[in-house]
């Protein structure tokens, strides 16, 4: 049952939106600038929107939000849980708006927005999760990517920075349009072919950060909530100093239920252990006496339940009365000990969602991890399998011992109740204690001693960078690590990863004893990029005013270009008084300049400067701004003589003549600040810096301070008459001050006034001026006689005011005066226009529509194809008012009833349907222009539109005829295919396929080398992948011959690579292009389509022509070939088929690739200003992401190739990621995968479960052999001394056997001694039921062996024979001790004793599990039956 606390609460969370990151190793929420807070309004009206924060921001409830706020708005709009996107897009998938809704989006021509929730919950269950989520929805969306929003969230340490953005611009694209001549107006004819760009440099996903609660929204939390005494509350947090606990919704909420139960701020332990019991409690006493239950039972209940989630990976709970064909856990099934009634009130607890469809998932995830843990250490203190509890947690890899991933996040919790779990993760993996749970709650000894480990971890690039995540450094910076951190800070100065880490201690934890350490790096200008921003934040936590000062004085004494992040930076914390206006002017003299396709907070930065300085300083700010402003060159020397490089300052001035002019501050009507306005309004209208839009409202602010108007006035007459004297004109006309932009405007009722400044003014052509505006307001008034009279007097005695306003009323029939008059007409016909033209004309049309409207059903030409006036006005009209305007493809005629009324939009909707057959739209290969399109094909589009839209059985009705006609409009429409035009192919394929091939080869013919058509191929490659497989045979004849045009040839190969087309007849084609051709721009194209059908052939074919080309030639070629290979930020690629993505494939590409495109050589963009992307740029994004393919592809071979690499990449200084990436590689692949409920329910019962798979009997052979060990060296009853004295490997065979199969449960049967098919016996042989995974076991006395051949069986007879069965992978090799040999000869000569000789073997086993193909876990164990006796 949902509770207040469920209760979604509107706080206007903002965003920041995030820097591009270099790598997948960056430290995400790092990026964050000190911009301005973006709105929901701001992203849901981008395309593309990646939303990362931390666990407990709420981000699930703003997505959520979002989306039922855009449903019942009337829009189309889905929110889905990516892990279900994963498995299926089925109706469990849609959380907010339905499944059938979707699949009609599909068929519309609508927009529609997608949230997709989230990353880290996809990747639980499987790390490959995620990508197959977004493969599956790319698929499904594939015909309407360009009509959707997609907003995707996920926490920051669960994304990954590079080649996650690079899956979701490959699977999601988007292109933005550029704008066209006249797209909006109905004439006759139209430009048409509207291309697709994408920004010079950046992606069209926008990726932003969720900002923490800040002090009001905390408050409005608290209200709504309400909290008894918010302000005792708010007092103890700040006591406690734990704001970080208010950061967050999640978090703060469980304070807040802490709170009002102990009215004290407890730890994160405490809190959440409070939330849980709070949660689980019934709060109606009614309700508790009629179903009693305990809350320890319930806590019971839930932990296995949080458990069997957590080990199912499921997250959603069937509850008992529930559908039973739903896909979640079945609470029954689980909780067999509980009965109905128990499990719904179980369920009904708030510590649960609100069931939906009949399934409930814990209310948070933290939740259900810190209950897991509470489960699992219930189960280690039953103390029946110790090991067997451990080994779900600790698994050895392909020889490297790693932490699991599904149960990951649990260790955090469970290390603070078990002192031995603590202990093996520290040694395994120590990050671990940083990534959740309650650190703080460790000992003190413990947090030092991980500190240290974790510092030296990530000097030698051994660390997961989920250590330096923002909450987990700030879970664990703590004030009594203080002297640690200083003395590791001295230790690593040279490391600036590690400093970095520390340094971010320093700041998150406020530790101030360290701020030295943090000031030293602060002031150093050659600190790399985010350490310094680090030791920013830390500086301005805790430093003195001196240190802050001190940090800011070095900062604007270096050296030019400063950075403009780091100036950011310090500007966010600066003082606002005159040192520090003084401070920003001197920096900003030496700033870099903008780049305005790059995400820069330092436009924000100084906006919210200029916000905080007082007005009385303001004046001075504005002053410097001005003259940086004032710097040549120009935007345009004559119109807009603004600083291109200063651009970029506009919006801070104009924020700062916003506030001036609110408090009519009388600075503003002097210089210089008064010439900012003309800058502000010619900077806006040229849109300079990047600037669009202007914050606040000058133009309707400064027309009512009068006298600030009129300054403005003059001073725009002042600045333009400079530029006219230069050319030899007078200025004497009011209208040339303000061509290009100015906030004045003059009404009839300052008649008056504007008279009075004839007078006023002494120079000559002032006064002309001043007459042209009051004439012009004497016209605007309806030229009264007063009026006149006033000018007159105002004129008189100045001859020439006395003739040019004698001109004016009586205008003469001269060349200049007609001129002035038309141009008077021409102006005042225009204005009338603007302001009758909608209520006049519309009202005419209207009125004749109402008695004409047969005529737009059908206008009675003799020509049935010609088209009236009527219906290009209700068409224009129809446009204006649809919401999209990007296709001529509209369908929503309804959007004209309230304007035209219904039975007018009725008829027009009857008129276009029956209209599009009775035209035949010419084609390009018949002679159409290929630039413009005719009304009549507008028209019949959106006939043909309204008819597939609401008419489901259209087609049913089509001839052949009509589906020619149809496909004739398809080629005119914009911005790819209508939706329709697959169903036209659908029902009639060989006829649009025919028309298709026409086109396509008209346009090959047509294009030349340097010049492409941007006709059909375009269309197919982008937006008409279902023609692919019946277009490819066409085309790949066509390829025989080489396209004249790059683009043309990109585009054929994107659709045949990604189509059916044999492979072999592709394979042939490319091989023999890349043999023959010169052109180095095609040879990479046809290498990429080779290289992906037939790697094993092109790859050593490439190398080959590579080594015969010049270093220029070879680089041009390697960067060609990768980028169209992989694609990139930039670039899609050429969607080349996907055989060369196997690990040994993707190893030799990358050695290939960077030995040619060496990351020495790379193009560093950060912090350098504006950019094109060049080929360059392409190649390093399409190089790096070569290594995230190879990550993606589970199993051995990719480990091996990724430990491969961390010894021989070409880049020495790379070998080191290589190993983290092997290392991250086996935990990936160390999930032995996902549990049957009855494994659980078992498990909770008797620790153990039966084994389902090859890893799960490994396991619990393990186990067994661990029981036996411990059995026969420490139990009570053990048989040691009688076996001590068996020296024959049979018996002892017998023994450990008849052992192993009493205590098999049912779980495994080992059969009497077997024989493979080579005559060799394995000696015992552990099978499961319903698999085909046997796992081998070679027993060897070690007494009886030599130490070179205990070494050579385990390589030969266990790795070489037994384990080379493909169903088993897993071998264990025990060596039993008896005591008759002391001493064991290796064959380097050591003498060693047993237990030496147990951990050679040990090694051994590791390093053939690391480099056997096949192999993947060797257990060597040793019992020792002398242990006893000892």
């Amino acid at each position: 049952m949902a509770t207040i606390e469920d209760q979604y609460i509107e706080l206007e969370r903002t965003f920041r939106e995030l820097a591009e990151a270099e790598s997948d190793q960056a430290d995400y929420l790092a990026l964050l600038g000190r911009s301005n807070g973006k709105k929901w309004t701001d992203l849901l009206d981008q395309r593309r929107v990646i939303i990362l924060s931390e666990a407990g921001s709420g981000k699930t409830e703003e997505i959520r939000n979002a989306a039922r706020q855009l449903i019942a708005d009337g829009k189309n709009a889905f929110f889905l849980r990516l892990e279900h996107a994963a498995r299926e897009l089925d109706e469990l998938a849609f959380e907010e708006g339905e499944l059938v809704d979707f699949q009609a989006w599909l068929e519309s021509d609508e927009e529609a927005w997608l949230f997709l929730d989230s990353v880290d919950e996809a990747r639980l269950r499987d790390p490959r999760d995620f990508e197959s989520a977004i493969r599956r929805i790319s698929r499904r969306v594939a015909s309407a990517r360009n009509r959707l929003h997609v907003v995707i969230t996920g926490r920051a340490s669960a994304w990954r920075p590079k080649s996650d953005l690079l899956l979701c611009e490959r699977e999601l694209p988007f292109a933005p349009l550029r704008d066209k001549k006249g797209e909006e107006t109905a004439e006759d004819s139209s430009s048409h072919r509207e291309a697709f760009a994408k920004p010079e440099s950046g992606s069209a996903f926008r990726v932003f950060a969720l900002n923490d609660l800040d002090r009001r929204q905390i408050e409005k939390f608290l209200a709504a909530r309400d909290v008894s005494n918010a302000d005792a509350f708010l007092d103890a947090v700040e006591r406690a100093d734990a704001w970080s606990f208010t950061s967050r919704p999640q978090d703060l909420e469980e304070l807040i239920g802490f709170w009002e139960q102990h009215e004290k701020i407890g730890s994160r332990r405490e809190i959440i252990q409070a939330s849980v019991d709070r949660r689980l409690a019934e709060r109606d006493q009614t309700r508790d006496d009629a179903k009693p239950i305990s809350l320890q039972r319930l806590k019971d209940a839930a932990g296995l339940l949080a458990g069997a989630s957590v080990l199912i990976g499921e997250p959603n709970i069937q509850v008992p009365d529930g559908r039973s064909n739903l896909s979640g856990i079945s609470s029954r099934d689980v909780l067999p000990d509980y009965n109905a009634s128990e499990i719904s009130t179980l369920l009904a607890r708030p510590i649960f969602d609100e069931a939906i469809y009949g399934m409930v998932r814990f209310h948070h995830r933290s939740v259900r991890e810190y209950l897991a843990a509470q489960w699992f250490n219930g189960l280690l203190a039953i103390g029946n399998s110790r090991r067997a509890i451990e080994q779900l947690f600790f698994r050895t890899q392909y020889g490297l011992e790693v932490v699991t991933p599904r149960l990951r996040p649990i260790l955090p919790w469970l290390a603070l109740l078990d002192q031995k779990i603590l202990e093996r993760i520290e040694r395994v993996e120590p990050e671990v204690l940083f990534e959740g749970g309650d650190p703080s709650q460790l000992p003190f000894e413990t947090r030092r001693r991980l500190l240290r480990t974790v510092c030296q971890r990530l000097a030698k690039n051994k660390s997961s960078r989920s250590v330096t995540d923002y909450a987990a450094v700030q879970r664990f910076a703590a004030d009594d690590l203080t002297e640690d951190i200083k003395e590791l800070v001295e230790q690593h100065r040279d490391n600036p990863d590690v400093l970095r880490f520390l340094v971010r201690m320093i700041w998150q934890g406020e530790l101030k004893g360290a701020a030295p350490e943090a000031l030293a790096i602060a002031i150093e200008p050659s600190s790399e990029k985010y350490l310094r921003i680090a030791a920013f934040r830390a500086i301005e936590a805790i430093g003195s005013v001196e240190e802050k000062e001190s940090v800011r004085s070095a900062f604007a004494r270096e050296d030019a270009p400063l950075r403009r992040d780091w100036l950011a930076e310090l500007l966010s914390s600066a003082p606002a008084i005159d040192a520090g206006i003084a401070w920003l002017d001197q920096c900003l003299e030496k700033v870099c300049d903008a780049n305005p396709h790059r995400v820069d907070g330092l436009t924000d930065a100084v906006a919210e400067f200029v916000n905080r300085v007082d007005l009385d300083l303001l004046p001075d700010l504005l002053t410097r701004l001005a003259a940086l402003l004032d710097k040549p060159p120009f935007v345009d020397r004559r119109f807009c003589k603004v600083s291109t490089q200063y651009a970029w300052l506009i919006e801070p001035v104009a924020v700062s003549l916003n506030r001036l002019v609110a408090e009519r501050s009388a600075c503003v009507l002097q210089q210089p600040i008064l010439r900012l306005f003309r800058k502000v309004a010619t900077g806006r209208s040229y849109e300079a810096g990047g600037l669009c839009e202007l914050k606040g409202d000058l133009s309707k602010a400064v027309p009512e301070w009068t006298a600030l108007n009129d300054a403005i006035f003059w001073d725009d007459i002042e600045q333009e008459r400079a530029s006219d004297n230069k050319e030899g004109r007078r200025l004497t006309r009011f209208w040339q001050g303000g061509i290009f932009g100015s906030f004045t405007s003059f009404k009839i009722n300052d008649f008056k006034r504007v008279t009075a400044m004839i007078g006023e003014q002494l120079f000559l052509d002032d006064k002309l001026v001043a007459l042209s505006l009051a004439f012009r307001l004497y016209i605007d008034g309806g030229r009264k006689q007063a009026s006149r009279r006033a000018l007159w007097k105002a004129a008189s005695g100045t001859e020439e005011l006395e003739v040019e306003l004698g001109t004016m009323m009586r205008p003469k029939a001269d060349p200049g005066n007609r001129k002035h008059k038309q141009w008077e007409r021409d102006w005042e016909r225009r204005r009338l226009k603007r302001k009758r033209n909608e209520k006049e004309a519309r009202a005419k049309w209207l009125d004749w529509l109402s008695k004409n409207t047969e005529h737009l059903r059908d206008p009675g030409f003799e020509d049935p194809a010609s088209t009236s006036r009527a219906q290009q006005y209700v068409y224009q009209r129809l446009r204006d008012l649809s919401a999209e305007r990007n296709q001529y493809t509209l369908n929503d005629w309804s959007v004209l009833e309230p304007e035209l009324g219904a039975e007018i939009a009725r008829a027009f909707r009857d008129g276009v349907v029956g209209y599009w057959r009775k035209n035949k739209p010419q084609l390009v290969s018949e002679g159409a222009p290929i630039n413009s399109t005719a009304f009549s094909t507008m028209l019949g589009l959106v006939g043909l539109s309204i008819e597939a839209h609401e008419n489901k059985e259209w087609l049913a009705s089509l001839t052949e005829a009509d589906a020619e006609v149809a496909f004739r409009y398809a080629m005119d429409e914009l911005n790819g295919f209508p939706f329709w035009l697959k169903q036209v192919f659908d029902t009639f394929p060989d006829l649009i396929l025919r028309l298709v091939i026409k086109e396509v080869d008209y346009e090959l013919d047509d294009a030349t080398k340097d010049n492409e058509l941007h006709y059909v191929l375009y269309d197919v490659s982008w937006s008409g992948d279902w023609l692919w497989d019946r277009l490819a045979p066409a085309l790949l004849k066509r390829l025989s011959r080489e396209p004249a045009n790059l683009q043309s040839l990109q585009k054929l190969l994107k659709i045949v690579s990604g189509s059916s087309a044999n492979p072999d007849d592709l394979a042939g084609l490319a091989g023999r292009k890349t043999r023959t051709l010169r052109r180095i721009d095609h040879l990479a194209c046809w290498c990429a389509v080779w290289a992906g059908i037939k790697p094993e052939k092109a790859l050593p074919e490439l190398e080959a022509r590579l080594v015969g080309l010049c270093d220029e030639d070879r680089c041009e070629l390697t960067m060609s070939f990768i980028t169209h290979l992989v694609g990139s930020h930039h670039s899609a690629g050429l969607s080349a088929r996907p055989a060369f993505r196997t690990p040994a494939h993707l190893k030799r590409l990358i050695e290939m690739v960077h030995t040619v495109i060496r990351v020495e050589d790379d193009i560093d963009r950060a912090g350098k200003g504006v950019y094109s992307p060049t080929l360059r740029d392409n190649a390093q994004d399409a190089r790096d992401h070569l290594t995230a393919l190879l990550e993606e592809i589970p199993g051995k071979e990719a480990f091996a190739a990724l430990e491969a690499l961390s010894r021989e990449h070409p880049n020495v200084s790379a070998r080191s990621w290589y190993h983290l990436k092997a290392r991250r590689k086996a935990q990936a692949d160390a999930d032995a995968g996902t549990w049957r409920v009855s494994q659980v329910v078992e498990f909770d019962r008797d620790q153990e479960r039966t084994p389902s798979n090859h890893q799960e009997l490994f396991d619990l052979a393990v186990g067994r052999f661990n029981d036996l060990k411990a059995d026969l060296e420490d139990g009570d009853s053990s048989t040691a001394k009688i076996l001590v004295s068996v020296g024959e490997e049979v018996e002892i065979r017998k023994y450990l056997g008849g052992e192993l199969r009493r205590s098999a449960n049912g779980r495994y049967t080992i059969p009497q001694e077997e024989e493979l098919a080579d005559a060799k016996r394995i000696d015992l042989r552990l099978q499961g039921a319903g698999f085909d995974g046997p796992v081998p076991v070679e027993l060897k006395l070690a007494d009886n062996w030599t130490g070179p051949k205990l070494f050579e069986r385990l390589e030969n007879q266990l790795c070489g024979d037994y384990l080379r069965d493909r169903h088993s992978s897993m071998g264990l090799f025990v060596l039993v001790y008896r005591g008759t040999q002391a001493n064991w000869k290796l064959l380097d000569g050591r003498k060693v004793d047993f237990d030496e000789l147990v951990e050679g073997l040990h090694t051994l086993g590791q390093e053939l599990a690391r480099t056997l193909p096949g192999v993947d876990a060797v257990k060597v164990l040793s019992i020792d039956l002398t242990a006893r006796s000892r």
